[in-house]
């Protein structure tokens, strides 16, 4: 069980770094088109 919640914390990091990166760039191309 404890593997379990492991791995599902590790998911859980690696989502929220992923949509970190993906409004990072968002912003950035927003800031590229309107300026």
């Amino acid at each position: 069980e404890y593997a379990v919640i492991a791995n599902f914390a590790g998911i859980i990091i690696i989502l929220m770094m992923i949509i970190s990166l993906i409004s990072k760039l968002f912003t950035s191309i927003q800031t590229l088109f309107y300026f």
